[in-house]
């Protein structure tokens, strides 16, 4: 193959130019030349500015809109849990009669109580290492015994006592099913 050059045009002191040829390029080449945006892009989420915004890139979002999510998703399964329940418990019955509407009361029991008691617990857990500017692994044990402690109140110190060590173990659970989730993925 030959060379491309430019020839001088009238001019004596114009020496010919050669020509590259372009090649295809490949991630080698592209990953020594980045894009500026690309650049600006990694400079942020690489140098974060306040502990909110560390915690914000760990979990991507805010301490409520998490709550909010666990509440949602912890809720859900809890509604399958408790319709679960109550059709393992009326079918092996014989003269039982199956009904939608206890059906999905004991559903929305189940989910109610599960979902409020995971999201006040991911909310505590959140605020707890937003506060720190780091996450810590007894975090949410910490946070669902608080918040097993605060949805006992109605049922005085007993209650209290009784939804901190609740709230202590549901939270331990918590932590085995999203390490499990996880470690599926």
């Amino acid at each position: 193959m030959s060379e491309r050059v430019t020839r001088p045009l009238n001019n004596e002191t114009r020496k010919p130019v050669k020509f590259h040829q372009e090649e295809e390029p490949n991630r080698f080449k592209m990953s020594m030349n980045p894009d500026p945006n690309m650049v600006n892009l990694l400079a942020r989420y690489l140098l974060p500015i306040t502990q909110e915004e560390v915690l914000n890139r760990e979990f991507g979002e805010s301490p409520v809109l998490k709550a909010i999510n666990t509440t949602l998703t912890t809720g859900a399964l809890g509604f399958a849990i408790g319709a679960g329940k109550y059709a393992f418990e009326t079918f092996p019955q014989k003269d039982a009669i199956f009904s939608a509407k206890d059906l999905t009361v004991s559903g929305l029991k189940m989910g109610a109580y599960f979902g409020i008691q995971a999201g006040i617990t991911d909310l505590i857990e959140t605020s707890m290492s937003t506060y720190r500017g780091r996450a810590r692994a007894y975090d949410k044990v910490v946070a669902g015994a608080m918040a097993g402690a605060i949805c006992g109140i109605p049922d005085g110190v007993k209650g209290m006592k009784s939804g901190a060590a609740q709230g202590a173990t549901f939270a331990v659970g918590m932590v085995a099913l999203q390490t499990l989730q996880e470690w599926m993925m």
